[in-house]
């Protein structure tokens, strides 16, 4: 880890270094066309929206659009972040999001949920950033309020504390004091998806908008081109499982909370 630590300390010099005469601009992004010179990385993330749909979700979505984020300021946080981390994973997450929260993020970055919120709002695993491995479950309307948009991100996880039950406690102090620098809820725990939590705001870059529209049904594998065929991870959710978390849904519901996903955290 020290050798992770101090090259990223170095790119943070070299970053401020470059940044100095560069004026960062406060709300903007790229297109990526899906032919011509971005046509492979217009794939890439086309693909990864595509195979990381959830059937229980029911999302069958259209791509209409991507769009990149200018990240030279924000590599400058990652980088830093690097510097402060136990491991060195970093993974491609989604996020789901409001158009209003959007131009935030682009403008200021992530920020961290209001710490000391109502119990009825507090985040499943603390009041962390939410993010997920399936597009399905970001593009779910409690997440986007009707954007029809996705955020993917490049999100620093390091050392991932796993969970297997609500933990409403949990916060930045208290994860980094166990060496850990995110926190890892698996499928078949209190969550129905896998899903990260971060609590520094500097550990997650937002890379690319996802614009999308629903369908109302699944496409027909006999009347799509094959190479544009979903690919849908079917969950091989056990019974067991299935119990457990109806368990917990009806545990909130008797304290008074009307939809667990409202324990997912601050969109």
């Amino acid at each position: 880890m020290q050798e992770f630590h101090e090259t990223a300390k170095t790119r943070v010099e070299e970053l401020q270094e470059k940044n100095k005469n560069k004026t960062i601009p406060t709300f903007s992004w790229e297109k990526i066309r899906g032919s011509g010179a971005t046509a492979a990385e217009n794939q890439k993330v086309d693909d990864q929206v595509l195979t990381f749909i959830q059937l229980c979700h029911h999302w069958f979505p259209k791509i209409t659009k991507i769009e990149k984020v200018p990240i030279l300021f924000w590599k400058r946080n990652g980088e830093a972040a690097k510097s402060r981390v136990f491991g060195d994973y970093i993974d491609k997450m989604f996020y789901g999001t409001s158009n209003n929260a959007l131009k935030n993020i682009i403008k200021e970055g992530f920020r961290m949920p209001d710490p000391s919120p109502p119990p009825s709002k507090r985040g499943m695993y603390g009041q962390g950033s939410y993010f997920a491995t399936d597009s399905s479950k970001s593009a779910q309307k409690f997440y986007t309020q009707g954007s029809q948009k996705l955020l993917l991100c490049q999100v620093i996880l390091g050392r991932s504390k796993e969970v297997h039950e609500p933990d409403y406690s949990l916060n930045k102090k208290k994860v980094r004091s166990n060496k850990f620098d995110s926190v890892y809820a698996p499928l078949g725990s209190a969550m129905k998806n896998d899903e990260s939590v971060i609590f520094d705001p500097d550990q997650a870059l937002p890379q690319y908008i996802i614009h999308f529209s629903d369908t109302v049904t699944p496409p027909s594998p006999s009347t799509l081109n094959i190479e544009h065929t979903f690919t849908v991870k079917n969950m091989d959710q056990t019974d067991q499982d299935e119990d457990k978390f109806d368990a917990t849904k009806k545990k909130f519901k008797s304290q008074g909370i009307p939809d667990i996903l409202a324990y997912h955290g601050k969109i």
